[in-house]
């Protein structure tokens, strides 16, 4: 089995993906979404459900008065008009307010312009509390909100344990701080070159920076053996 696991939402028009015929599945948003890279449909999703997603954005607001909000959904991403878009998405959707979605998002990101990237953090995590689970993917100053539980670690161990797939079998590689409990799960971990310091830290080797072809070339040194129902390599970007 290979799997990619994403940091960012799902784009229905990533043909590039489906080049890639070895990835019949993708983990988007931080492990919300599972992904049918092939049939192009989603499996299964892990939202952030109205009630706690209405709490945290009322909380959040009356902690950081400027903050600004974009989420992750089926549709794609869609942001506040506030909310600004470094990676310039074209296609994103805007909206006055994220509540007024129609359906509850696999994530919440959340930016502040007043506030250092580390403080905001922080900040955001205390406030956010048990409700949700807060990941730092590197991005400056943005915090990434998940459900209660929705971690890449915790959705890849499941995916494992339905295809009776070991820990030690699987080869996971990462770059940013929240890869790192899905690398120490794994029973190998890679991290790639131009990789977030403590990444390279924990990694048990370090390979190319870039990240597809390093997975791409220890694939192909990989084994072909069974492992339970598939093979064991997961991918990070």
């Amino acid at each position: 089995m290979v799997v990619d696991v994403e940091t960012g939402g799902f784009d229905w028009t990533r043909h590039a993906l489906l080049e890639i015929a070895a990835i019949p599945i993708e983990l988007d948003a931080n492990g919300a979404f599972v992904y049918d890279v092939h049939g192009r449909l989603i499996l299964d999703e892990r939202p952030i459900v109205d009630g706690v997603l209405s709490a945290l954005v009322a909380d959040l607001r009356a902690a950081v008065p400027d903050i600004a909000f974009a989420v992750e959904a089926r549709g794609g991403l869609t942001r506040e008009s506030q909310f600004d878009d470094v990676h310039r998405e074209v296609d994103a959707a805007v909206i006055d307010d994220v509540l007024e979605l129609p359906a509850p998002p696999g994530k919440l990101l959340a930016r502040s312009s007043d506030l250092e990237a580390a403080e905001f953090i922080d900040l955001v995590t205390d406030v956010t509390g048990d409700r949700a689970v807060v990941a730092y993917s590197g991005a400056t100053g943005l915090a990434e909100i998940s459900a209660a539980g929705v971690t890449k670690a915790a959705v890849l161990d499941e995916l494992c344990r339905e295809r009776d797939i070991e820990p030690r079998d699987v080869w996971a590689f990462g770059d940013m701080p929240n890869d790192l409990a899905m690398m120490r799960w794994a029973g190998t971990s890679y991290a790639v070159a131009n990789a977030h310091p403590d990444v390279q830290a924990a990694a048990d080797q370090v390979v190319t920076p870039t990240t597809r072809t390093a997975w791409r070339r220890c694939w192909r040194r990989c084994p072909r053996r069974p492992l339970g129902k598939g093979h064991g390599l997961l991918r990070t970007v």
